[in-house]
């Protein structure tokens, strides 16, 4: 079993157990939410290796799945606005993955994976620290949110639009949050139960009893675009590309003089293929320059 502390930030965090195992299971994850911004995490777990997650995007839901070396994603056609509003993912055993607004769907894929195995990275609501089942990190969860639930297996449409109008002990659930009276208790028998961030806490009326208040601190500022589409999280007070890895660097009044190995890897492409042969060649290139 792993852990996971809470850290200072706003979040539930949770630690594994056998009955959150997903390998080779169907899964569904669901939740009202009140949103003040255009992208957020609902739930996550795991990261590069194997992982999952409902997140929002440009105020999409959006179902990830990390297998196999790449990640699988369902995006919605239908934006979300700022009133209540209950939000599903259901990967199904047939490898159609689907997402739900209100018990509509509005997005699926074919072709995806079943979880291989059973993430190491422990599961986390409203935030995600791991940064690994997309390419660049994913945005806090901002807003209020209620009757959080992830079952081991597929719901059906219909069994959808009935927990948006209230959670049913229906088969296969593993792990339901309702914030009553502020407490990250699982509510599904299993025994799940998260800890809440330091900056967590404050609850609100929600849809049904009371919601969870999720305020992320001001999220860092991305750096100018650079080539290849890679970024990061770093502000800087300058930038500029160069294709080389930086391994020394000396500043002679103001002219900076860097050294280093060609830069020959592109990092966001080799993230969706790692375990790809070209992908491992890309990488044992670079550390061989």
């Amino acid at each position: 079993t792993v852990a996971v502390k809470a850290s200072a930030s706003t979040g539930v965090f949770f630690t594994n157990s056998k009955t959150l195992n997903p390998a080779n299971k169907p899964i569904t994850i669901a939740a009202w939410v009140k949103t003040s911004a255009k992208d957020g995490t609902i739930l996550v777990r795991g990261a590069q290796a194997i992982g999952f997650g409902l997140i929002i995007t440009d105020s999409k839901p959006r179902m990830l799945l990390r297998a196999k070396g790449k990640t699988y994603d369902a995006v919605s056609a239908k934006a979300i606005g700022k009133d209540w509003t209950h939000i599903a993912g259901a990967l199904q055993a047939d490898g159609r993955m689907e997402v739900y607004i209100s018990g509509e769907m509005t997005g699926a894929v074919k072709g995806v994976p079943l979880p291989t195995g059973d993430p190491q990275i422990a599961m986390k609501i409203g935030c995600d620290d791991t940064h690994q089942l997309l390419p660049k990190p994913l945005a806090p969860f901002s807003g209020a949110m209620d009757e959080v639930v992830l079952f081991r297996r597929a719901l059906s449409a219909d069994e959808i639009k009935t927990i948006a109008k209230g959670v049913k002990k229906l088969d296969g659930l593993v792990l339901h949050i309702d914030f009553e009276k502020g407490s990250a208790e699982d509510r599904s028998g299993c025994g799940n139960n998260g800890q809440l961030g330091a900056k967590t806490g404050l609850t609100v009326e929600g849809p049904s009893g009371d919601a969870m208040v999720f305020k992320p601190g001001k999220r860092p500022a991305a750096a100018p675009k650079r080539r290849r589409g890679r970024g990061s999280s770093v502000k800087f007070n300058w930038t500029r590309d160069m294709p080389i890895m930086v391994r020394a660097m000396a500043l002679a009044d103001k002219t900076l003089f860097i050294a280093g190995p060609e830069d020959l890897l592109d990092e966001d492409a080799a993230f969706q293929k790692h375990f790809e042969p070209d992908a491992q060649k890309q990488i044992a290139d670079q550390q061989a320059a």
